[in-house]
């Protein structure tokens, strides 16, 4: 629980909710369903491997990860997704329950998700999601926003 302590304390004074669910939301789909939500509100937070760094990206959930986007903008050879175990490691979280809000990795934020009123993510708490306003979301994570993704839905 101090994960939610500590995300409440970096979202003050922003527009945010942390809501306690019933069942694991493991993936943008059963968010989508759960809360009644266009899955372009879901903002899945994949942890990748950029060459030897690892980075989050924040994604609507109706859009795919474009990895040739994301090489080319940080400038890397090869980008992939971090194993389940690395995930872990990295974040502390459990694959499907990974925080919007990591303060010790790099942010990347594709271009759509600033705009939204409200996007669900993790809270690095299974059973938790984190509602926040997409230019709150930005602003706590210090996210760089950018094109990475394209069309097609995780």
């Amino acid at each position: 629980m101090d994960r939610i302590q500590d995300l409440k304390k970096r979202c003050t004074g922003l527009n945010y909710e942390i809501m306690k669910d019933d069942v694991l939301m493991a993936n943008a789909k059963i968010g989508s369903q759960h809360y009644g939500i266009e899955m372009s509100q879901c903002a899945p937070t994949f942890i990748l491997k950029a060459d030897e760094i690892f980075i989050a990206l924040i994604i609507q959930g109706s859009r795919k990860i474009d990895f040739k986007k994301v090489e080319k903008y940080l400038g890397v050879k090869k980008a992939i997704m971090a194993s389940r175990e690395t995930i872990f490691e990295v974040t502390g979280a459990p694959l499907g329950s990974v925080s919007l809000i990591n303060p010790e990795l790099r942010t990347l934020i594709d271009e759509g998700v600033p705009h939204l009123p409200s996007c669900y993510g993790g809270c690095g708490v299974e059973k938790y999601t984190l509602k926040i306003k997409g230019s709150d979301l930005v602003k706590v994570t210090q996210g760089e926003v950018g094109e990475f993704t394209k069309e097609g839905s995780v």
